[in-house]
């Protein structure tokens, strides 16, 4: 196997959940990685529960500012039931403080 498609099998092994309320981001975010890493999409935060709930995922992206639960609560929630998957909050708004 070539170290090009190694790293492809390898990186393909951890999927990434992508959780946003806006379904342009989801969108373009899974048109732009879909070739290198297994992209899973949720658009709140139940939504995610559930996949979490269902596959294993080894990272996690989550907008801060969704309708309900925000990216905080849903990061706070996988750290707690799943300690290994590296979290990650992403937002367009300047309100750090929050994070």
């Amino acid at each position: 196997m070539t170290p090009s498609v190694r790293a492809a099998v390898f990186t393909r092994a951890y999927p990434v959940l992508y959780v946003d309320d806006e379904p342009d981001n989801l969108m373009v975010f899974r048109a732009t990685f879909r070739d290198e890493f297994e992209v899973l999409t949720a658009n709140s935060v139940a939504e995610a529960v559930e996949v979490l709930a269902c596959v294993p995922i080894a990272v996690l992206l989550a907008d801060q500012r969704m309708p309900g639960r925000s990216g905080v609560d849903l990061c706070e929630e996988v750290r707690a039931i799943h300690p290994n998957v590296v979290r990650m909050l992403i937002t367009a708004y300047s309100d750090t403080s929050v994070a």
